[in-house]
């Protein structure tokens, strides 16, 4: 059975197409929407919070590439 490593973690395919149907395409796109624009936020401040931000992001995209 083939598994994908996201976060240090091994998931099956079918456990991370489980995880992308929690949401909608729609939602998806605002939820990175929002981590995106809270990463711009930051860097206006020179906050160094956006590396968790950034790290979300990659998460949510190892999902996408590795969901059905």
């Amino acid at each position: 059975m083939t598994t994908f490593t996201i976060n240090n973690k091994e998931y099956t395919h079918k456990e991370l197409n489980l995880l992308y149907d929690l949401f909608t395409t729609d939602q998806w796109n605002t939820i990175i929407e929002t981590l995106e624009h809270k990463v711009e936020e930051i860097n206006n401040f020179g906050d160094d919070e956006v590396y968790t931000y950034d790290e979300i992001i990659t998460t949510i995209q190892q999902l996408w590439r590795s969901s059905y």
